[in-house]
């Protein structure tokens, strides 16, 4: 198998170069305000100034007023329990969170954000759901800086690369990009027991591949050297393997969408 940082980096200048093909439609995803999606799209995006920002929302480990602060949406679930948080009406505020872990369109990104505001307000999730993988965010080194590449549960898909640019998929129905999400997925679910656990993310590290695992519970850390995880001799090294195949999907969709163009 092919070290996943040879793949890395023979694909940058793939990435790049679909990138600047495409003018960049939008700075940040803030909640309920995502470009507009048929039901499948990949979107491409270039480097961007913002692009460390971008990084911490793939996260989803953003507190309410965080969220709100950034992204001012004063009709949005979101908004509306932080008013009612800023009023000391709790029992207001969770009713207003749990309004979108009840909305069948929400993306899994919502409803994280929803239970790590719910933690804050003395709510645990039930253990029924409270450690299934919602998302995994792997962070890989590259000379000198950190790709990063992001899937959730429900087949969304996101990569960062900071010299080359941004490629973001959305799905609404089964195709070949949305399995290898979910199977990346599938491929840190052995990975939760045991891990610690935290609220927020941690900044990545020169020479170490790191994975972050969400859940509703929170963030599960996990991180391994990156010879050690790349050749396959370290617990993480299924879950990166996973990863490659998405991220290979990822820049053959991007370049099929600039070869369409």
């Amino acid at each position: 198998m092919k070290t996943l940082l040879l793949t890395v980096i023979v694909a940058i200048e793939l990435v790049s170069l679909s990138c600047g093909a495409t003018k960049s439609q939008t700075n940040s995803e803030s909640p309920r305000e995502q470009t507009p999606v048929t039901k499948q799209t990949v979107i491409v995006m270039p480097p961007s100034e913002n692009a460390d920002e971008y990084k911490n929302l793939l996260f989803v480990d953003q507190r309410l007023e965080e969220l709100i602060t950034r992204h001012n949406l004063p009709t949005d679930p979101f908004a509306k329990a932080y008013q009612h948080v800023k009023e000391g009406k709790t029992d207001d505020a969770k009713k207003s969170l749990r309004q979108i872990l009840s909305d069948p369109v929400a993306e899994v990104r919502e409803k994280l954000w929803a239970w790590r505001a719910l933690r804050e307000l003395g709510e645990k999730p039930p253990a029924s759901v409270a450690n299934e993988v919602q998302g995994v965010v792997m962070e890989v080194p590259v000379d000198d800086w950190i790709d990063t590449l992001a899937a959730y549960s429900d087949g969304r898909a996101r990569y960062l690369n900071p010299k080359g640019g941004l490629i973001v998929w959305e799905a609404m129905d089964e195709n070949r990009l949305s399995t290898l999400a979910k199977s990346f997925i599938n491929a840190a679910k052995p990975l939760v027991e045991g891990a610690p656990i935290s609220d927020k993310h941690q900044p990545a590290k020169n020479g170490v591949v790191r994975v972050s695992i969400l859940t509703y519970s929170g963030i599960r850390i996990l991180e391994g050297k990156d010879s050690d995880v790349i050749a396959g001799r370290h617990i993480l090294s299924p879950a990166v393997y996973a990863g490659q195949e998405l991220f290979l999907a990822l820049i053959a969709a991007a370049e099929k969408q600039k070869d369409a163009k």
